[in-house]
């Protein structure tokens, strides 16, 4: 739906044609793609959106006690499309997850907790969920060690976002809240939403909300299992095929798949023989998921000694599992033997994969010093490689540089890149440099 002036010509021509007493409005807007922590991150300011639904007199009928006032339950966009159905006169089918807000079939069922979640950052794979019951909100993610500030072509295509990277990582800012999105963060965070708004104090660690951690961590694990949450497979396991017609077909053991999911997030030190062993599992998403569950263990310094099956599998053929298992290496006493395998992909057209790697241990300063050994090839890549997309390798190389205090971040797109953005965005939501 237009907003603003569009909105209202928009209003003005329905009148006009005679079709305002004849139309149910739904007004919502977008999550703010441009903003630090709007669009694609769990935050409230990335997932909170106005709606107002109006019924004109002759409608009225079909919203019930809803029409007129404030609906303060728990919302989302999956109620939609079974409120249209409903308001035509349709039942919406069994399988669609949302419920209707209006018309004939209109639910009174209260729900007791919403769900919401992110699925990759672009070219960065990292499944994130949440879960809140309006005044708590619960945030769990599952590579905790994969910042948020993993940067898009398009959020970093705004001076807001540029200005904020560069206070934060050029140390102009020290205020630990601007920080967080740049740095890893914990597998599970808990907010207090009415006392917290801007979910700053992560109460998780907290004996007194023990209780309502509980709660939102089983709540979450049976949502994804009961929807049959298909966002925890590797990217390459989509290409060509229909992922949920491949699971059914296969009979996926999807619960072990969970099962490796919720514990990787979480490892401890007694779990590393389950991870070894699942790196020699059939299934690429097993492999995968051990990867990242050692790579915790060695972040944590919980195991210090790569397993022989972890190196063996940085020669995978499936690119996101070699690369995982390069970046738990690099933690896991073979630093340069994990980077070089990063920034030196088995095909080029891989080589996004380990540059979205090599950006997250870049933000790691114990890291920096073994990726400037691969200095001058990086440098190299960012001026020859394209940088005109999100997945375009030469900008995730620029990334790399601004982390390393080499570029700074006005330079991260270029020229040739703002006049692109102008042009495919006609002037909508122009790319702008950041001042000097």
């Amino acid at each position: 739906m237009p907003t603003g002036r569009a909105f209202a010509e928009w209003l003005k021509d329905l009148k006009e044609k005679g079709l305002d007493d004849n139309t149910i409005i739904f007004f919502f807007s977008d999550h703010g793609g441009c903003v630090p922590r709007g669009k694609g991150y769990l935050y409230e300011s990335g997932l909170r959106v106005p709606m107002i639904a109006y019924f004109p007199p002759k409608w009225q009928h079909l919203a019930g006690k809803k029409a007129s006032g404030k609906e303060y339950s728990l919302v989302n966009f999956t109620d939609l499309g079974p409120t249209v159905l409903s308001l035509a006169g349709v039942k919406p089918p069994k399988h669609m997850q949302g419920k209707a807000l209006y018309g004939k079939y209109a639910s009174d069922e209260k729900r007791e907790i919403q769900f919401a979640l992110a699925a990759n950052q672009l070219h960065h794979f990292m499944p994130v969920r949440a879960a809140t019951d309006g005044r708590f909100k619960y945030i769990r993610s599952y590579i905790p060690y994969r910042q948020f500030a993993l940067r898009n072509y398009y959020q970093w295509g705004m001076p807001s976002n540029k200005a904020w990277d560069k206070l934060v990582l050029g140390g102009h800012n020290t205020n630990p809240d601007w920080a967080q999105t740049f740095n890893a963060h914990p597998a599970e965070m808990l907010f207090d939403l009415e006392k917290d708004p801007g979910e700053l104090h992560n109460l998780s660690d907290s004996p007194e909300y023990a209780e309502v951690l509980a709660k939102m961590r089983k709540a979450l694990s049976e949502h994804i299992r009961s929807t049959k949450d298909l966002g925890f497979f590797i990217p390459t396991s989509r290409v060509n095929t229909t992922l949920y017609d491949k699971v059914r077909k296969e009979k996926y053991p999807l619960n072990e798949l969970y099962n490796l999911v919720e514990l990787a997030g979480t490892a401890k030190a007694s779990d590393a023989s389950v991870f070894e062993k699942a790196l020699s599992s059939q299934y690429p998403e097993m492999r995968y998921w051990a990867s990242v569950g050692l790579a915790q263990l060695g972040i944590k310094g919980e195991l210090q000694v790569c397993p022989p099956t972890l190196l063996t599998l940085m020669n995978d053929a499936d690119p996101y599992i070699a690369c995982e298992a390069a970046y738990a290496a690099a933690y896991l006493g073979e630093t340069s033997k994990g980077i070089e395998r990063l920034n030196h992909p088995a095909k080029e057209a891989d080589r996004k994969v380990g540059y979205s790697l090599l950006e997250c241990l870049s933000l790691d300063k114990t890291m920096q010093p073994a990726i400037r050994t691969h200095l001058a090839d990086l440098k190299e890549k960012a001026e020859i490689l394209p940088r005109k997309a999100n997945e375009d390798a030469g900008l995730m190389a620029r990334g790399i540089l601004v982390n390393l205090g080499e570029m700074d971040i006005k330079d991260l797109h270029g020229p040739e890149s703002y006049k692109l953005g102008l042009k495919l965005n006609h002037g909508r939501r122009p790319m702008v440099p950041l001042p000097n």
